[in-house]
């Protein structure tokens, strides 16, 4: 027989991954977060359900810095020398080419894709607290890797 803690633990793990499985509205932005139309011309497919690494950037990323968004709207960005950060992502339905990111129910940055292939996206990217804009190149992780030892 299982300890009750198991049994609780698995219970909260079903409600979470139910409640990751549908998509949630925004009434206030008009916006549904990872809502993305399956058709090959919606512009953020690429990204959706992959390992982006940034492979180049006018500032010098964080080592191994990666995002990985995924299709309920949720979005992993972490590198190997920082800590991780989970937030959302949205397109907005009033400028579909224009993707959001929210940390800490802020809108901070948003991306607009530029040339892409099947293992390299080019984004351009407005921080908007600053308006900054800076142009990265993203490439697919498609194979194993490991973050390098930091220098002691």
């Amino acid at each position: 027989m299982r300890p009750a803690s198991t049994s609780c633990c698995l219970l909260a793990f079903s409600f979470w991954c139910f409640g990751c499985s549908k998509s949630q509205k925004n009434e206030t932005h008009g916006t549904i977060h990872g809502e993305i139309s399956s058709s090959p011309k919606a512009p953020f497919s690429p990204l959706i359900g992959r390992i982006w690494r940034v492979s180049d950037a006018p500032y010098a990323p964080a080592s191994g810095s990666i995002f990985i968004f995924l299709p309920n709207g949720t979005l992993l960005e972490t590198s190997c020398v920082e800590t991780y950060r989970v937030a959302t992502w949205l397109v907005d339905k009033t400028q579909p080419d224009t993707l959001r990111v929210i940390e800490d129910q802020e809108a901070v940055f948003t991306a607009t894709m530029g040339n892409a292939t099947a293992s390299t996206l080019h984004v351009h990217k407005k921080l908007l607290r600053s308006g900054e804009v800076q142009d990265i190149t993203l490439t697919a992780v498609d194979s194993e890797f490991v973050c390098r030892d930091l220098r002691k």
